[in-house]
This record gives C-alpha cells, sequence and structure tokens, in this order.
C-alpha cells in the first residue's frame, strides 16, 4: 500500500473524452479528501425526522465537489469560450460528469494509472 498526500490534486479526465485529441480534452484537477472531510459527507447522507430517515445523497454530490474539485483546464461554453472556475460555475459541468468526479473524488472507485493524465 502507499499514501497519498490529499493535498496535492491530481488530473482527471472524464470517461467520454479520454478517446479525443488532447486538445479538446477538459483536465479536471481533483484530489482525494482527508479522513475528516471524508467523516463530514458520511455524517451528511441522511436526516432524522421523528422515525423517519431521509437519505440527502443530491448535496453529498455537491459538498464532494467543493471539497475535492480544486480547478479545471480547458472547459468551455457552447461558444468555445473558456468557463473560469469557481463553486458557482459547477454549474456547468453535466450532472452525469458531475457524479463522475464526485464517485472519483470520494475514492469509491479504482482509478487505474491511465485514467490519470501523467
Amino acid at each position: 500500500m502507499r499514501g497519498f498526500d490529499p493535498n496535492i490534486p491530481k488530473d482527471y479526465i472524464v470517461e467520454d473524452e479520454r478517446k479525443l485529441p488532447s486538445s479538446e480534452q477538459t483536465v479536471f484537477k481533483i484530489r482525494n479528501l482527508t479522513v475528516r472531510e471524508m467523516e463530514i459527507l458520511k455524517n451528511s447522507l441522511f436526516t432524522k425526522q421523528g422515525d423517519v430517515e431521509k437519505w440527502l445523497v443530491g448535496s453529498q454530490e455537491r459538498q464532494t465537489l467543493e471539497m475535492g474539485l480544486t480547478s479545471w483546464e480547458n472547459f468551455r461554453d457552447q461558444a468555445g469560450n473558456a468557463i473560469p472556475f469557481s463553486v458557482q460555475n459547477l454549474d456547468y459541468i453535466p450532472a452525469k460528469y458531475r457524479t463522475e468526479l464526485a464517485y472519483v473524488i470520494r475514492g469509491e472507485s479504482e482509478v487505474c494509472e491511465d485514467e490519470i493524465k501523467n
């Protein structure tokens, strides 16, 4: 086993863009979450109202992106204009890719070396 520094981001390209020329790929800078950040996410998975538990997975995805997505490169709108990195601009990421990014950031999938741009 090898440890990792959660403060060092790595490049990630969503699955659908991996076969595109590198000049057309969006590179998302992601980092693994710390133990404390994972604890915060796990504690926010559900809420209890009386005897009823409600799952809150939608907010967990947003929180994961806010914690683990540090920047991006070559991310453009429909007109080809660069979209600057900000929490507000997470809305520009299509839902499918927000889910993929959150999944990888949480470390729920094993990221192979060919999935990480060196």
